[in-house]
């Protein structure tokens, strides 16, 4: 049903929902001195012009922005990834709307027909209701409210960007060559592990080196819970069941599958290559079935954190975990300990595995932060039990406060043998950053004595690399050093001359490089007459969003926005 509509949308309109949300969160951004930002967000439920936002107005607009981010990606937006991002987005949409009444645009029934049969294409709207909204509390009102402020939208981008260079032929050719403009370079490289067998440990070295970092060998805080897991294999069976009585399943299997990104390693085998047909929907069949279990998984486990928030005469102590568990015959199990970079090995597993969430998140910083928000301290806010499931990739989490292992100072004696191969490290990265250093001066020195840049390389006996052909626009680089970041080499070189050499450049911790620009090849004519037309149409939408962004920008500014109040932002508010 979707899976043809972003081959109908503009570009125009794809590339102006992402930066219309970036334009108008910088306004929200703490810190930022945007306008009409209060200390309190100014109303319940935001202000425009100074004037509250409705709560009616605003929860219809919020459920607009679900339908928005549905028909766009074939995902309702999940409630974790709602957050301060997702009422941006409702401002945002609430301010073009007001905008639309503003300038008296009235889309017509024929423009909002024609969306609709764009989306829904023979699919009945009492259908749609039935199997897509419905479940998400939503009814064809609301669609077609949706589709009404959506073609209004529209139409108010391309008065505000009516503004917008036109593009001639000779301008677009300029800009073309100047971004398609092969560049090629060579690299001479100074990896730190290459000079580890030229250190010396001098007496007291390493002595002196852990004296200076003992900072980096403080084991800090770890933190210890217990949990019980609710996993999504034990809910298969309410999946199937459920996953049975909808009606267009294998439809919805084979939208995901033709639309799903081929970049995704998901549907690939451990090859990279891309799976066959069969086996792809069969991929994603499973992840259904899974995703629908975890759903099941999460109301058995907030169930479960519901009781131990009412258990008596307590319920604020973490040992209730335990007791609870074990009335209703549930394992307790318990974490090794863990802090804020390390740890949770445990998961390790699920995290990597090929059954994942469609939302991805990294599931083990998902658990830290909420074992992080554990104590037994006052004030009473800071509770031992976590009732609030959390949710991974094949199960799903209540988790209490174990106990807490302090930090320690490790003594030299315990670590010696690290602490050594740390200075060894250390020290052999330096003496790559000196002779990168010194290499650069010999080799400006060499250009100009009209020595060769091989030449000189083979001299001094340094590993040289020939980076393949790269220009502005080029993403990403096939069988080349992935160590190695190819944006760094784009700005380095877009204004050198060819047969000059750079600096050492250092890159990482391990290394660094002086770059060699060899050549810079003419351009093919008929590759470049060939694409001119699509460029053309791509500069006029690059330039046509500018001209809105930079409407949209000045709105912000005079109509003074401010999101809704938090109780967490209000005076006196716990934090």
């Amino acid at each position: 049903m979707f899976g043809t509509i972003r081959k109908h949308q503009t570009g125009l309109w794809i590339i102006i929902i992402a930066l219309m949300t970036v334009s108008l969160l910088y306004f929200f951004l703490p810190g930022n001195s945007g306008p009409g930002l209060g200390a309190d967000g100014g109303g319940s439920f935001g202000t425009i012009g100074g004037k509250p936002v409705k709560s009616k107005e605003w929860y219809d607009t919020m459920r607009e922005i679900e339908l928005s981010h549905y028909v766009r990606s074939g995902n309702w937006p999940s409630g974790e990834d709602a957050g301060r991002a997702r009422e941006s987005e409702t401002l945002q949409r609430l301010l073009l709307i007001h905008k639309l009444k503003d300038l008296d645009i009235h889309p017509s029934d024929k423009a909002v027909a024609a969306l609709m049969q764009e989306q829904l294409g023979d699919m009945p709207l009492s259908r749609f209701e039935q199997e897509h909204l419905a479940r998400h509390n939503l009814a064809a009102g609301d669609y077609t409210r949706f589709l009404r402020h959506e073609v209004g939208i529209r139409q108010l981008i391309a008065a505000a960007s009516v503004s917008a260079k036109f593009v001639n032929a000779p301008e677009a050719e300029v800009i073309y060559r100047k971004e398609h403009q092969e560049t090629e370079v060579q690299l001479a490289l100074f990896w730190g592990s290459n000079y580890l067998s030229k250190v010396v440990i001098t007496n007291g070295a390493i002595g002196s080196f852990y004296t200076n970092r003992m900072f980096a060998y403080r084991v800090p805080e770890r933190t210890i819970v217990s949990y019980v897991e609710f996993p999504a294999t034990n809910y298969f069976a309410e999946a199937d069941k459920e996953l049975a009585g909808v009606t267009n399943f294998t439809e919805e299997i084979n939208q995901r599958w033709s639309r799903w990104d081929t970049n995704d390693t998901f549907l690939k085998d451990d090859k990279g290559l891309a799976l066959p047909e069969a086996v792809a929907k069969q991929k994603i069949r499973d992840l259904f079935r899974t995703n629908h279990a975890l759903i099941a998984a999460h109301r058995a486990a907030a169930q479960f954190g519901m009781e131990l928030y009412e258990m008596k005469p307590d319920p604020n102590k973490a040992e209730n975990i335990e007791k609870l568990a074990a009335e209703k015959k549930l394992t307790v199990q318990m974490t090794k300990p863990f802090d804020g970079t390390s740890g949770l090995e445990e998961f390790e597993a699920f995290t990597n595995s090929a059954s994942r969430a469609e939302e991805s998140f990294n599931f083990r910083d998902t658990f830290r932060r909420a074992a992080f928000s554990l104590s037994n301290a006052a004030p009473v806010q800071f509770k031992p039990i976590a009732g609030n499931p959390v949710i991974g990739p094949q199960a799903v989490y209540i988790m209490a406060l174990k106990g807490k292992v302090e930090p320690k100072m490790q003594l030299l004696e315990e670590i010696s043998e690290k602490v050594t191969n740390d200075y060894k490290l250390y020290t052999a990265q330096q003496l790559a950053r000196d002779a990168g250093m010194a290499f650069a001066t010999n080799v400006t020195n060499g250009l100009t004595l009209k020595k060769s840049f091989e030449e000189l390389c083979k001299v001094e006996n340094v590993n040289i690399v020939d980076v393949p052909p790269f220009s502005d626009v080029t993403q990403s680089l096939t069988n080349f050093d992935a160590r190695i970041n190819l944006r760094q080499i784009q700005y380095f070189t877009r204004d050198m001359e060819v047969g000059k050499a750079s600096q050492f450049i250092p890159f990482s911790a391990d290394g660094g490089y002086v770059l060699y620009v060899k050549a810079r090849p003419k351009l093919d004519d008929v590759r470049v007459q060939a694409a001119l037309p699509d460029f053309m149409g791509q500069l006029r939408i690059y330039r046509q969003n500018e001209a809105f962004q930079q409407w949209f920008r000045k709105q912000v500014e005079l109509t003074k926005l401010s999101l809704p109040a938090r109780s967490e932002d209000k005076p006196g508010a716990p934090k």
